[in-house]
């Protein structure tokens, strides 16, 4: 019997394109029957080897890894949250959502500019404005501390430009266990060696 020639196209189209799919997927081949006459072949898909980042774990095991959280870095005399802060804290809130009894801890800072009262206002407004969006976020404020320390404790070198000085208007980002053990910490940006001082 003689096929129509629209109908010889399509079925060699549709061998064409089962072979492309077979070919752009990773498959075992496991044989089902083997005899003279038959041999079947079931192929199974290989599935990768993702590894899995597992939240509800306990101290020890969060140890082995960081937290993947960084340090919130802020303008001269501003305590507003970028988009990019607001993101570093939405990672502390999926820690302590689905680990119940972690907490939260802000330490907030400033550069030199300024008179000290000023600077601890600053600070504390940092820190607050920090610990109000993880309220936003639906932690409870039982499981967030802050701390505000000013000028006192600059991490970089407080220049006349903003190249050392910017490193120090920052908060400091901590997951705390029941017992006020550290978990994880936020890590700072790469400091350059010669503008670094030693923490107080």
């Amino acid at each position: 019997m003689k096929l129509a020639p629209q109908i010889t196209k399509f079925y060699v189209l549709y061998l064409l394109m089962a072979g492309i799919l077979l070919s752009s997927c990773d498959f075992t081949q496991k044989e089902i029957i083997s005899d003279s006459n038959i041999r079947t072949i079931e192929l199974e898909p290989e599935t990768p080897d993702v590894p899995t980042l597992e939240l509800n774990a306990t101290r020890e095991e969060l140890s082995q890894y960081d937290c993947d959280l960084n340090w919130i870095l802020f303008d001269y005399n501003s305590d507003l949250l970028s988009n990019t802060a607001k993101l570093e804290l939405e990672k502390v809130a999926l820690i302590i959502d689905q680990n119940s009894n972690f907490k939260a801890r802000i330490r907030a800072f400033t550069d030199s500019k300024g008179r000290r009262e000023y600077n601890e206002k600053l600070s504390a407004r940092r820190a607050n404005q920090a610990k109000q969006y993880l309220i936003s976020e639906g932690i409870s404020v039982r499981n967030i501390s802050i701390d505000s320390y000013a000028d006192s404790k600059p991490i970089a070198l407080n220049t006349e430009d903003d190249t050392g000085r910017r490193y120090n208007r920052r908060i400091e980002l901590f997951v705390l266990d029941n017992l006020n053990n550290t978990v994880c910490r936020s890590h700072p940006p790469e400091i350059p060696k010669s503008l670094k001082v030693e923490v107080q």
